[in-house]
This record gives structure tokens, sequence and C-alpha cells, in this order.
């Protein structure tokens, strides 16, 4: 048996490329659609999020501004997303596209159904934001962040995280002493 083609390893090596390479050409066709439809889901997603916050904001401005700010964390993914997209459309051989198209799934909840966003019961409307600094229900509604304000938002956090690892770091060094 030992003496067999395939029981040595140049033999063992030519066949695994071979199925390798037989599997990496059913890999490929099933990639170039997923990654079509992640940029289908990307761009959708998008699209629901915004319309859910206007559904919202004559209600409940507060729960609107809830829904900008998952927007806008979402946005800021979605563009690292599409950064790794386009570096895979770049690749030697990429066979193919990341043009958005049209999804079939359109229930309730999908990034591609037809967002019909309530109040939960539970929830009253307030007719004045008890928030001290929080922005005002125009501004919520109706702006959207620029990208140097949401790098700007970014900065401000990363600092404030910084500071409270900092704090965090002298708590221990009291605690033991």
């Amino acid at each position: 048996m030992s003496h067999r083609p395939w029981a040595k390893p140049a033999g063992r090596l030519a066949m695994d490329f071979y199925f390798k390479a037989c599997h990496a050409r059913e890999e490929i066709k099933r990639l170039n659609i997923e990654i079509h439809q992640v940029a289908t889901y990307l761009r959708d997603e998008d699209k629901y999020l915004q319309i859910c916050e206007e559904q919202i904001c004559p209600a409940s401005p507060a729960l609107a501004y809830q829904i900008r700010i998952h927007y806008i964390k979402q946005g800021c993914l979605n563009a690292h997303h599409v950064l790794h997209l386009l570096d895979i459309v770049k690749l030697p051989g990429f066979s193919g596209m990341i043009v958005p198209g049209e999804r079939t799934q359109t229930g309730v909840g999908e990034s591609r159904s037809i967002p019909m966003a309530k109040l939960p019961s539970l929830l009253v409307p307030v007719s004045h934001s008890p928030w001290v600094g929080q922005p005002s229900e125009d501004n919520i509604c109706k702006q959207r962040d620029s990208p140097e304000d949401l790098e700007e938002e970014e900065e401000e956090d990363e600092h404030v995280e910084e500071a409270s690892e900092a704090v965090l770091g002298i708590l221990e060094v009291s605690e033991d002493t």
C-alpha cells in the first residue's frame, strides 16, 4: 500500500491541491452572491433606520434621538464594511459585483420592509425634553451629522474613555496601598 502513488507525500500534496482548487471555485461562486447580499443589506438598513427615525420623531423626539444614535453607530460600521468590500473588488480574479440589488424578504423587521414605527404602549409622549443639554426636537429630527461632526464626537468619546481608564488605574493603585 505504501508504494501506491496516492500514499507518497508528493501524491498526497497533488490530491490535496486538486480538491482545494475544486472547492475554491465553488466558494468563489458562493462569495460572489454573499458580497452582493451584504451590499444590498447595508443600503437597505440605512434607509430603514432613516425612515424609522422620521416616523417616530413627531411622537417621541427622545426615542428618535436614540434611533439617530444607533443609525450613526451603524453608519460608521457600514462605512468600515464598504471599505472592505472595495478591497475585495480590487483583488485579482474578482468576478462578483458590489452594486446593491433588490431584496426579496420584506417581512416585518426586515431591512427591506416598509417601516411602520410605533411607540410602545408604555411610552407616553413627553411635550418637553427632560434632559438638560440635549439637542432640541428640531435638531434631532431635521439635522444630519456631517462626517466632520461624527469624527469630533468619536474623538471626544476616545478622550472620555482614556480619562476613565486613567481614573480606574488610579483607583486600583490607591486600593493596593
